[in-house]
Order: structure tokens, then C-alpha cells, then sequence
């Protein structure tokens, strides 16, 4: 791939001279990122994951750093972020931020697929990343605002989706129908039912996206959480798999 007639090595070798590393001897663009693309790449007996910060404004993205470098230093299973020759977590380059962490060891197992200890120890993770959350970052109001969406509006998207979906020739449009079809009618079975907004309690610092997708595991326990785009204030409710 190219970003602005540059290749992913030449990126990636710009990118790195201002973390104060050489070029690298292989680079490989992660497949799975959605919204910031990422690569894997390897210095001499080195690895890391150099991320291109497109979700998140600099200050944003700053913070989750001095989080993330918290953790790390209390010693939960969070990747550090590197600093560059400067002393700053983000380098610029060619009008672009980015971000670099040590490659994070292990793979990723689907929530379905977890034992009850491994559920368990994930909610004592989950636990003690939001107390070292606390400890890290500001202080924050006990309680949080929550929006739920409307059932009008839920409707109005279930409707779009499903025009979306007949128009469409694909497989997943022809899987979609019917998924859609069983949601609109669950929808107003249990619209009745719909929680309110406001404000909720207790709350705190957060992950803001902590599922199994973002947990990667050595054996039975977790060796990294990953993504923390989503850090923000929130009940803790909401935070789970």
C-alpha cells in the first residue's frame, strides 16, 4: 500500500528515524484495523507495532499514552508507548501522527470459547485496570451521563439497513434480510421496555472498547489489552465482554 506516493517501508522508515531506529528490516500492514492503520514491524531481533493515530485528536491520544504508560509501570498487561528522540509519544510526519508500542505477545480467543476461570480473571482484570485507571488519570465526577437511543430512531436505522439490504446482491445482503427483519420485531416487542438516559453510577475512567477482540492470551491468561482509542469517562457498568 501507498500513503501519498510512498510505500509502507518508506513510511515506516521516516516514521521510526524519529523514534531514533533504524529502518526496518521487514513491515507488514495489519489487516484487521478499521478506523487507524497499523503495521507490524521488525528492528534486528526487535518488533513493534507502529500505529497511525487517525481516530483521535493529539491530545487524546497523549492522555491514553500517559495511561497506558501507567499501567504498563504498575505491571498490567497494557503495551507502553515508545517516546520519540523529542520525548513525545506521537511522531509527525508528512502532515500524519504516530504512535509506537513494543509488539504485543499472544493471540486471540473468542469470549464464547473462554472457561469460567478465564471469564473470572478477566473480571479481575478488568477490575484492577479500572483502579489503576483511577490512579493514573484526573479525577471525574462519580457519575456519568448515559444516551439511549430512541426507539424512533432505532427504527429509522433498521429500516435504512434493510433498504440497504434488498438493494444489495450480495451474500451478506441476503443474510442480512432476515437478521434485520428479526430485530425490527424485537424492537417493538420490547420497546416498552427501553432503558432511560441520564446520569448513572459508579463511574470512572474506562477502556471504552474492552471485548475479546482487543484481549490477546498466553495460555490461560491475558498478555495484552490492546486498542484504547476509546478511554474516556463512563458507568462501569457499560464496560464489559
Amino acid at each position: 500500500m501507498e500513503s501519498a506516493g510512498r510505500t509502507d517501508e518508506q513510511v515506516c522508515a521516516e516514521v521510526l528515524a524519529v523514534f531514533g531506529l533504524p529502518a526496518p528490516d521487514t513491515v507488514r500492514l495489519i489487516p484487521e484495523g478499521l478506523m487507524n492503520r497499523t503495521w507490524d514491524v521488525r528492528v534486528g531481533t526487535a518488533r513493534y507495532a507502529l500505529k497511525e493515530v487517525l481516530d483521535v485528536g493529539p491530545d487524546a491520544a497523549r492522555r491514553q499514552h500517559a495511561a497506558t504508560g501507567a499501567l504498563a509501570a504498575a505491571g498490567l498487561p497494557v503495551p507502553a508507548p515508545q517516546p520519540a528522540l523529542g520525548g513525545d509519544t506521537l511522531a509527525a510526519v508528512g502532515g500524519r501522527l504516530y504512535a509506537l508500542t513494543p509488539w504485543a505477545p499472544g493471540h486471540l480467543v473468542p469470549a464464547r470459547s473462554w472457561s469460567p476461570e478465564q471469564a473470572a480473571s478477566v473480571g479481575v482484570l478488568l477490575a484492577e485496570l479500572h483502579t489503576a485507571l483511577a490512579a493514573a488519570l484526573p479525577p471525574v465526577p462519580q457519575t456519568a451521563p448515559v444516551t439511549v437511543t430512541s426507539v424512533a430512531k432505532a427504527r429509522a436505522r433498521i429500516d435504512g439497513y434493510r433498504r440497504q439490504a434488498a438493494a444489495g446482491r450480495t451474500a451478506f445482503d441476503a443474510e442480512a434480510q432476515p437478521a434485520l427483519a428479526e430485530r425490527a420485531v424485537l424492537l417493538e416487542r420490547w420497546a416498552g421496555h427501553r432503558p432511560q438516559g441520564g446520569e448513572r453510577g459508579p463511574a470512572g475512567w474506562t477502556h471504552g472498547d474492552f471485548h475479546d477482540l482487543n484481549l490477546l492470551w498466553e495460555g490461560t491468561s491475558v498478555s495484552a489489552v490492546l486498542d484504547w482509542d476509546r478511554l474516556g469517562v463512563r458507568p462501569y457498568a457499560e464496560e464489559a465482554c
